[in-house]
């Protein structure tokens, strides 16, 4: 089932939009190219091109009968840090680990270098993002982004697509923030227990508070984050509009692409984005809120949050975004 928050008669105060790069980026069409590039990059620095095929695997990639390449869901590429990638594939290459004594770290540097000029020549939105993203500039709500990947390679894409104005704060892997813990490695965890780390560094970076924000992902790990962190509600974005998978089901909406997302709100009683959205333009409005109306189904947005798990928060936690507001 598709679900469709509305407004319950009051008005939905958001102050900020929080997204996972993974649902504004376009993965297939930016990452794939990308981790070929990088992957025939460091067999090169190797000394060995060859290697290339076997480090793609490594992180998880596979290929169909005709040669397309892809990455699985759980794959590295897909999942890890760029220092957990360099890690496995010091672990597996002994080419790579004989090149790389100093460690994952110094390869790390160079993995993210190539990424750094693959992602941004090849960087893609996923969907009519941009428009979606101004209306809710526009209508005063603020953007905030988190990536699993490092701030310099996050705000090397969204340089690449244009987008660098239109956010007030990006968290990546790298984040300073105390919010997100290191393991030994360096690379990073979400907050303690809750999983919401990588959220909530976000908000405190963008100075909101989680019950004025919504969190627009692409995983479950994303909802369960939005939920630990007391937002308002959390949003899927879910390309192919086919079944749910269980770990997004607690999604308040599901998108099939974030252009529908200043329409979807607006429904959902935020003043503003419905000010935005006639002013506008009203066929723009009235196509835009059919759009969606269409392709979601309307489950009362009450409803939705009494059936969700409420979250325990960590008081610890809570005392340390507060203090950095």
């Amino acid at each position: 089932m598709v679900g469709y928050v509305v407004g319950d008669g009051g008005p939905l105060e958001l102050e900020l939009v929080v997204f996972r790069d993974q649902a504004l980026i376009d993965y297939e069409a930016t990452w794939l190219p990308a981790w070929r590039a990088c992957a025939e990059a460091i067999a090169n620095a190797a000394g060995e091109p060859a290697l290339a095929p076997a480090l793609l695997k490594a992180g998880g990639w596979v290929e169909d009968a005709d040669g397309n390449g892809g990455v699985e869901a759980d794959g590295l590429l897909r999942t890890g840090t760029l220092l957990e990638l360099s890690q496995r594939w010091i672990d597996t290459q002994p080419i790579v680990a004989a090149h790389w004594a100093a460690g994952a770290a110094a390869l790390a540097v160079e993995v993210e270098a190539a990424c750094v000029d693959a992602t941004a020549r090849a960087a893609t939105p996923a969907g009519p993002a941009r428009r979606a993203l101004e209306q809710l500039r526009a209508a005063g709500i603020r953007l905030a982004l988190f990536a699993s990947v490092s701030e310099k390679l996050a705000n090397a894409q969204l340089g690449a697509l244009g987008w660098s104005d239109l956010f007030c704060a990006v968290t990546g892997a790298d984040s300073p923030s105390p919010l997100l813990r290191r393991d030994s490695t360096g690379g990073a965890l979400s907050a303690p227990r809750d999983g919401s780390g990588a959220v909530r560094a976000a908000i405190a970076a963008a100075r909101a508070t989680p019950e004025r924000a919504v969190v627009v992902g692409s995983c479950g790990a994303d909802l369960a984050a939005s939920r630990a962190a007391g937002c308002a509600f959390g949003v899927a974005v879910w390309p192919s509009m086919a079944r749910l998978p269980a770990a997004l089901a607690t999604a308040a909406v599901r998108l099939q692409h974030v252009g529908e997302l200043p329409a979807v709100l607006a429904e959902a009683g935020s003043l503003a984005l419905r000010r935005e959205l006639a002013s506008s333009g009203g066929a723009e409005a009235t196509d835009a809120a059919e759009a969606a109306t269409a392709a979601l189904e309307r489950v009362d947005l009450s409803a939705a949050d009494d059936a969700a798990p409420h979250a325990e928060h960590d008081a610890e936690i809570d005392a340390l975004v507060a203090s950095m507001a």
